[in-house]
C-alpha cells in the first residue's frame, strides 16, 4: 500500500486548516489518482466534499477509505456526518458507534451521537454519550449544552440548569451558550433572567434573529408590549419574511 509523501499530506492538511476546501479537494483528488491505495487520500477527498456541502458525493471516497483501512475512527466519523447530511439518522448512528468502538474516548463522536439520539427523542440513551464527551473534553461547552438539553427533555431541571450555566461560564463569548440558557430560563418562567441571557447573545452577535425573536417574546411575557413590538420590527427590518416574528407581532 503506497502512501503519499509527508510533504503532499501536509499540503492537504494546510488547506484544511486554512479552510481552503476547494484547494483541499483538488489536492486530495490528485493524491487519490497518484496513490489509489492510500486511505488518507480517499478520506481527505471525502472530507473536502463533505465540507463543501456535497454529502452524497462524499460517500464513495469515504467508503473506499474504509475498504482500505477499517480501523480509522475518523473516517467513520466523517461517514456518519455524510449519512446525517442525507437524512439517514440510523446509518449515521451506526457509523458514530463504530467510530466510538474503535476509539472509546472520541469526544466528537460521542457528542454527535448524543445529538442524533436527541433528534430521535432518545434522551436517556443520549445522556451517557454527552457525559463521556465531557469526560474527554471537560472545558468544551458543547458537551455541557448537549447534556443540559438531554436532562431538560427528561424533566431533570436542576441538573439541566447546572449544565447550561456551566457551558456559559466555560465559553462566555459563545452566543449559543447564552441562547440555550435563555431558552431554559424562559421555559421555566424566569422571564427577567431569560431577558438578560438573550441580551447577552445580542451583545456578542447583534444580528442573531433567533435571539431577537425570543427576546421579543420574553418582553411580551413580561407585559412590556411596546418594547416587544420594537424588537419584532427590528427582526422584520432585517428579514421581512421571518414567520415567527410576523405571527407574534400580529
Amino acid at each position: 500500500m503506497t502512501q503519499p509523501p509527508a510533504s503532499e499530506i501536509n499540503s492537504v492538511i494546510r488547506a484544511f486548516e486554512s479552510k481552503a476546501y476547494s484547494e483541499m479537494e483538488r489536492a486530495a483528488q490528485a493524491l487519490s489518482v497518484a496513490y489509489p491505495t492510500s486511505p488518507f487520500a480517499w478520506k481527505a477527498l471525502g472530507l473536502a466534499l463533505l465540507l463543501t456541502g456535497r454529502a452524497h458525493a462524499a460517500m464513495a471516497p469515504l467508503k473506499r477509505s474504509i475498504e482500505l483501512r477499517a480501523d480509522d475512527p475518523e473516517v467513520f466519523f466523517y461517514f456518519a456526518a455524510a449519512w446525517r447530511g442525507l437524512g439517514q439518522l440510523g446509518r449515521a448512528e451506526a457509523s458514530y458507534r463504530r467510530a466510538i468502538e474503535i476509539r472509546p474516548e472520541y469526544a466528537d463522536a460521542r457528542f454527535e451521537l448524543g445529538c442524533i439520539l436527541i433528534d430521535q427523542g432518545r434522551y436517556t440513551e443520549a445522556e451517557p454519550h454527552f457525559r463521556q464527551s465531557i469526560a474527554a473534553s471537560p472545558l468544551a461547552a458543547r458537551g455541557h449544552m448537549g447534556l443540559g438539553i438531554a436532562l431538560r427533555r427528561s424533566d431533570r431541571l436542576d441538573e439541566a440548569e447546572a449544565c447550561f450555566r456551566r457551558a456559559a461560564s466555560l465559553e462566555p463569548n459563545n452566543p449559543g451558550c447564552h441562547y440555550n440558557l435563555g431558552n431554559f430560563l424562559r421555559d421555566t418562567g424566569r422571564f427577567d433572567k431569560a431577558e438578560r441571557s438573550y441580551r447577552r447573545v445580542l451583545e456578542i452577535d447583534r444580528g442573531d434573529l433567533l435571539a431577537m425573536n425570543n427576546l421579543a417574546e420574553t418582553l411580551s411575557d413580561l407585559g412590556r408590549f411596546g418594547e416587544a413590538l420594537a424588537v419584532y420590527d427590528k427582526v422584520l427590518s432585517i428579514r421581512p419574511d421571518y414567520a415567527s416574528a410576523n405571527h407574534n407581532k400580529a
